[in-house]
């Protein structure tokens, strides 16, 4: 019986990631938005290979630091690991969830989790130019100021809240009517809301008959616990606002641009403790190629420290046995790994539901789960789609966990830099996460209770039997994914465990840089695209800064 019951667990983890994509491609025919030709590319093996800079991952921050430099007038290499971007699914939102499983996605898996099932939980990667801003729910969340003070006081200098705001606001162009002033609209990156859903609007109803209140604008600096609607990197026009389209596309033409997808970073090149350039391979033959000035990592939280150890930067014990010279001993590289988590709770409704304009996020709810908090630990959230077999008409709501005390780390699974790394945040090794989500299921199910909601209150589906908090509890043991924001794997700091200093400059190397999810010290109350495009625009900013 106990195995059966394994086998039925299993069987639904994978169920959810297989019909986000099906219910999502299903819910909307491609509206036929036609892709620009493909950006210019010059071919690996040109005679000029000396570039001022080479940036590695054209994802959420790559994207941003290449179009600074190049309106900079500077010539830059960027190598992504991904084909184009022209799948149309990219472009549409409401089938964000099919790019799941492409070609456009990296499909990692972490080790099993031994305290969350046992389970491999799978970690969609965007692997295209736009990284995971072209396969993600395009939610729109800044963090709160308190994230990046607490940056700051861990050794993280010039990163707190008064220091990372003009960022934001240089980065964004807010298309949504009535926000703060905090918002802005001179930036490259598009910000809008397009019209919700009825199943939204009945659930942020019933979350203010449940005593939350109503949130106009979780990004204006304040405590944004409450119901809201999200915010969304989505054009005016209903298209995704991936970091490329909204920055890469207007310069894939220039002079001092070139572009290589599909191109596979080996390691980095160095003359001693200088970082020169890139050993890379592209269609099936390898090229060096060198940079004037720096090599700027950009390869996201699981392949950057992926990267850095095949170059013989990292933990010199672990490099030693893999039979990598060290480069440099780094113990922090690949340490710190964590990620937000979430846990599916599935209702059959009485009637149809629609999935939406957007990516099936249709509304969210940040919430402390102790009073005394001066900030929220979660943020559950409703999609418009049943994660669940069987179920044709239904719903989903996730408990999320946003300030996990669990860590773990990743290494290396090969000396083959074409090998993925091995993963392992270590879910709920904190026993205080777990606790927290169940508390976070709990106030769901009151939340589901509401009247605002009789009208789309079907079943609660698959949680026979979970009629208290032990058995709660064992159900998010056992059912919890991945909200897909790892972080933290080459932190920033001037402690030992530090990678980076706070002009994220890899410590005892010069000519490298890491810009990506991978250097925040602690992840952000929140969504993580927002903030790595910020990373992207301050990090440019002092590259520009130390040329003038």
């Amino acid at each position: 019986m106990k195995q059966d019951k394994l086998q039925t667990d299993a069987g639904r983890r994978r169920f959810i990631a297989a019909s986000l994509a099906m219910s999502a491609a299903a819910a909307l025919p491609f509206s036929g938005y036609a892709r620009q030709p493909a950006p210019r590319s010059t071919g690996a093996g040109s005679d000029d290979k000396k570039y001022d800079y080479i940036i590695i991952g054209a994802g959420s921050a790559g994207s941003v630091v290449t179009r600074r430099l190049v309106d900079a007038g500077l010539k830059v290499l960027l190598l992504e690991a991904g084909p184009r971007d022209d799948m149309p699914a990219i472009h549409n939102p409401p089938e964000a969830m099919a790019l799941w499983h492409s070609a456009v996605d990296w499909g990692f898996s972490t080790q099993p989790q031994i305290y969350a099932g046992k389970q491999d939980i799978y970690w969609p990667r965007g692997k295209t130019l736009g990284g995971s801003s072209a396969i993600n729910g395009m939610m729109y969340v800044r963090g709160l100021p308190s994230d990046y003070d607490n940056w700051a006081a861990m050794g993280a200098t010039g990163w707190s809240w008064k220091d990372v705001l003009p960022y934001f606001r240089k980065a964004e162009n807010c298309n949504i009517d009535g926000l703060s002033n905090l918002h802005a609209t001179g930036g490259l990156l598009q910000v809008s809301r397009p019209a919700m859903t009825p199943l939204a609007h009945a659930f942020v109803e019933a979350g203010q008959q449940a005593g939350l209140r109503l949130v106009q604008d979780y990004n204006n600096g304040q405590d944004s616990t409450g119901v809201s609607f999200p915010q969304y990197t989505m054009t005016p026009d209903g298209k995704r606002a991936s970091a490329w389209v909204c920055y890469g596309d207007a310069i894939r033409g220039a002079d001092n641009l070139s572009v290589i997808t599909e191109a596979r970073v080996l390691k980095l090149l160095n003359q001693g403790d200088h970082i020169t350039g890139v050993h890379f391979v592209h269609r099936g033959t390898d090229y060096r190629i060198e940079a004037r000035h720096e090599v700027l990592l950009c390869a996201g939280s699981l392949m950057s420290p992926s990267i850095l150890l095949h170059s013989g930067i990292g933990p010199a014990e672990q490099l030693e046995k893999m039979g990598i010279k060290t480069l440099v001993n780094l113990p922090g590289v690949g340490e710190n790994l964590h990620d937000h988590l979430v846990c599916p709770m599935v209702w059959s409704s009485p009637q149809p539901v629609a999935v939406g304009l957007a990516s099936g996020i249709e509304a969210q709810i940040f919430h402390k789960s102790a009073p005394e908090l001066s900030a929220p630990d979660t943020q559950s959230l409703l999609f418009t789609m049943p994660f669940m077999p069987g179920v044709t008409q239904g719903y989903t709501v996730t408990p999320g966990l946003v300030t996990p005390k669990s860590r773990g780390r990743l290494w290396l699974n090969s000396r083959d830099p074409l090998q993925a790394p091995l993963m392992d945040p270590r879910v709920y090794s904190e026993n205080e996460d777990l606790e927290v989500m169940t508390d976070k299921a709990l106030l769901l199910r009151e939340v589901m209770k509401q009247t605002a909601l009789a009208p789309w209150r079907g079943k609660e589906m698959g949680m026979e039997g979970v009629n208290n908090r032990d058995k709660m509890r064992d159900y998010i043991r056992r059912m919890t994914a991945s909200y897909h924001h790892q972080v933290g794997t080459a932190r920033m700091g001037t402690d030992n465990m530090a990678v980076v200093d706070p002009q994220l400059r890899v410590h005892g190397l010069s000519g490298l840089r890491v810009i990506d999810a991978s250097v925040m010290p602690v992840i952000p109350t929140g969504n993580t695209n927002a903030p790595s495009i910020m990373i992207g625009e301050k990090a440019a900013d002092m590259i520009l800064s130390s040329k003038a």
